[in-house]
C-alpha cells in the first residue's frame, strides 16, 4: 500500500492519476462489557484468546469470494482447514465437540 498516494489521490474525489492500491489495514477489535464477562466467562475467555492477522482474514475472505461461500460455508471451511489455529483458542473438550459436530455434517 502506498499510503501517501492513497491519502493524496485515491481518497480524494478529484484524483486525476489513480494508481493501483489497496485499502489501508484497519485494526479489528472485539468489544464486550463487564456484564458479559461475568455472565459468560467461557465465551469471554474465548474472545480473549481468538486472534488472527489481516493477511489470514484476507485469505479466508478471498477463498469465500472465489467459492461463492457465505459465512456458514466459510466457517466450516475455516474449522476444517485451520484446525491448528482455532484449537489453540478453545479447551480440549470444546475442540472435541467441534470436531464431532464437523464430522456429522
Amino acid at each position: 500500500l502506498d499510503l501517501e498516494h492513497y491519502q493524496a489521490c485515491i481518497a480524494q474525489a478529484e484524483c486525476e492519476d489513480p494508481q493501483p492500491t489497496a485499502y489501508p489495514s484497519s485494526p479489528i477489535q472485539t468489544v464486550t462489557t463487564s456484564d458479559f464477562a461475568e455472565r459468560a466467562p467461557a465465551a469471554f475467555a474465548y474472545l480473549q484468546t481468538r486472534s488472527f492477522t489481516n493477511d489470514f482474514m484476507n485469505g479466508l475472505l478471498a477463498w469465500m469470494d472465489v467459492n461463492q461461500a457465505d459465512g456458514e460455508i466459510g466457517s466450516i471451511h475455516f474449522l476444517n482447514e485451520f484446525e491448528d489455529t482455532w484449537t489453540a483458542w478453545v479447551s480440549d473438550d470444546v475442540a472435541a465437540n467441534i470436531k464431532g459436530a464437523l464430522a456429522s455434517l
